[in-house]
């Protein structure tokens, strides 16, 4: 009985770490570092981890997390709240949906579609940040955002792919 508490325990902590580790990730990337547009790391960041999640083990980044994560993100990024969360539900829903295309397929490929999902996405929030403030608003912090994603996506999923292989084995 007992051990079967503390498995069951386990598996249900092992399967939070994606969901803690993006709520982790968004807290870090609004930490003022004085780097020009910084407060829009912490999207970047949730963009990356929802992409991961939902192409590797979308049973791992449901719904309710992935609207999660864009509320904290919206809440703490500065940006109109709902637009990161529309935004991530969407990538969550593309991503889940091609999948099958994109699950054997080598990481330049796998990189690829994150580097069209990403500019999908930061066009959708840019356009709807100017939608909601009636007028144009600046593209620079969301083409930096899109930029820095690039960049830190390959070494993001090199981490992603440890975790998955060690700690969420078997989940």
């Amino acid at each position: 009985m007992m051990v079967a508490v503390i498995h069951r325990i386990d598996m249900v902590g092992r399967g939070a770490v994606p969901t803690v580790l993006a709520l982790f990730l968004v807290l870090v990337g609004v930490v003022p570092l004085h780097l020009p547009h910084f407060l829009s790391l912490g999207a970047s960041l949730a963009l990356i981890v929802v992409y991961y999640w939902s192409l590797h083990q979308p049973s791992l980044m449901p719904l309710p997390a992935v609207f999660l994560i864009g509320l904290v993100s919206d809440c703490f990024g500065g940006a109109p709240i709902g637009v990161g969360t529309l935004v991530l539900l969407l990538v969550h829903r593309l991503v889940t949906d091609q999948r099958r295309l994109l699950l054997g397929a080598s990481f330049i490929v796998v990189w690829w579609a994150y580097m069209m999902v990403a500019a999908a996405a930061t066009l959708v929030a840019w356009l709807a940040a100017c939608l909601l403030s009636l007028g144009l608003v600046d593209p620079a912090p969301a083409l930096f955002s899109y930029l820095l994603g690039l960049c830190l996506y390959p070494a993001v999923a090199f981490v992603f792919g440890l975790l998955q292989r060690s700690v969420l084995r078997g989940l």
